[in-house]
């Protein structure tokens, strides 16, 4: 058997993936990362499944494109904490903390 990555030298990064699961270390190691993908993909466009982690990342982004500060408080509570890490940084200078 051909091993797709046959180096005799293992990463610190395929030693956590072989801890972690060795079967994952395995299958990189004898096919790559790019065939897996895409053998993945063959199959969910097979059973009609959508990519998860592609749905989550959208998921993700949609998130917190609404969960940024939009409104004043959120800039009100910004610049507050800001002015406080300032005092608190002059008072430090200063020796009087």
């Amino acid at each position: 058997m051909e091993f797709y990555n046959d180096k005799k030298t293992v990463t610190a990064n395929e030693i956590n993936k072989f801890c972690y699961c060795p079967y994952q270390w395995y299958y990189e190691r004898l096919y790559g990362t790019k065939e897996l993908r895409r053998l993945a993909n063959e199959r969910n466009e097979a059973l009609g499944l959508t990519d998860r982690t592609q749905s989550n990342f959208e998921q993700g982004l949609e998130y917190h494109s609404r969960a940024k500060f939009r409104g004043g408080a959120g800039r009100i509570i910004i610049v507050f904490l800001l002015i406080l890490l300032a005092v608190f940084c002059f008072l430090k200078v200063r020796g009087i903390v």
